[in-house]
């Protein structure tokens, strides 16, 4: 078994003729018991379908008689999935990768998955080395919970398996104002009725407040902890710390009624990258809320882009007067 004779034998032993099947003159055989390894191409030559090749791969790994060894990894240990919420930002990739033995493919498969929650693997299996990826979706059934699931590499002879913790929350909708108004807007209840008043008009249950922040209150402490989603359903950021870490996965460019609203792009804030009240260090003393957004004439506002995901989502500008018209973030809680 240890040359290239053995493996045509092998091959017409299939009822393969050269015409099916061409093997290149570099196969080998090399190291010897549970190392052995074949090395080289074998490459199917004409419309006989891939079934000839199958029977070629087969061949070749029986000359080795070794189980092949391969690793699973996953690149994320733990995620959060929202109800009802697309989650495809956030992929785990599985890398299957081959150590040694005979070449072979592996299936993947998964285990412990909760009831309506739904998943896609691409690829579903292969010749390792190879990467998959996997992506869940809850649906608006789906209850709420930590699921310990199970993902199994299986072929070669072996099995490998790594586990995956998935939570499964309940999706906080983030939305910014198809409407405009300027800087007075009756304090931070009468944005949140704002807000509110927009999210009711869309037919979005829930309560809704305004990131908005003021002298003494600070934008992240009037949001609840959560997985952030747009309106169309595509995650934000997984939690809070994820919301104010300096970038978010999508623009907050949505509106309540899940349209990308024309015209105006700058919104009110007040509010820097981690949440706090929004300070120009050069001239701490002036107030960029709009006088705790009670004033449509005060000169200095503050306010963030919809269309960004860094920083500018929520500071991209400052001082250009609170009598313009501008948008609202609007928060689920």
């Amino acid at each position: 078994m240890n040359n290239i004779y053995t493996l045509l034998l092998t091959l017409l032993s299939c009822q393969l003729t050269f015409a099916q099947v061409e093997v290149d003159h570099k196969i080998q055989l090399t190291g010897s018991g549970g190392d052995a390894k074949i090395e080289g191409v074998q490459t199917v030559v004409n419309d006989f379908d891939a079934a000839n090749k199958k029977y070629v791969d087969d061949a070749i790994s029986g000359l080795s008689g070794a189980t092949m060894e391969f690793s699973l990894a996953a690149s994320i240990s733990t995620l959060s999935v929202g109800v009802g919420a697309n989650t495809s930002v956030n992929p785990v990739i599985l890398s299957s990768t081959f150590l040694s033995g005979g070449g072979a493919p592996v299936s993947l498969t998964l285990s412990g998955v909760p009831a309506n929650v739904s998943y896609n693997l691409t690829p579903s299996g292969g010749y390792p080395t190879f990467t998959a990826s996997l992506v869940f979706t809850a649906s608006v059934s789906a209850v709420p919970g930590i699921y310990n699931i199970v993902v199994s590499a299986n072929g070669g002879g072996g099995v490998e398996t790594v586990p995956i913790t998935l939570s499964v929350v309940n999706a906080n909708v983030v939305f910014v104002t198809s409407t405009t108004q300027n800087g007075s807007l009756g304090g931070l209840t009468g944005a949140d009725n704002i807000c509110q008043d927009r999210a009711d008009a869309a037919g979005l249950s829930g309560t809704y407040k305004a990131w908005l922040s003021t002298t003494s209150v600070n934008a992240k402490d009037r949001i609840s902890d959560g997985l952030y989603v747009r309106t169309d359903g595509q995650t934000i950021a997984v939690s809070k710390a994820d919301l104010i870490d300096g970038s978010i996965s999508i623009p907050i460019n949505r509106d309540e009624f899940g349209n990308i609203p024309s015209g105006e792009t700058q919104v009110f804030t007040a509010t820097n990258e981690f949440g706090v009240k929004w300070v120009f260090d050069s001239f701490p003393s002036i107030n960029y809320s709009c006088v705790d957004w009670t004033s449509s004439s005060n000169p200095y506002d503050h306010t963030g882009q919809m269309g960004l995901t860094n920083t500018g989502w929520t500071q991209a500008s400052a001082g250009q007067g609170c009598s313009y018209a501008r948008r609202l973030y609007c928060f689920e809680q």
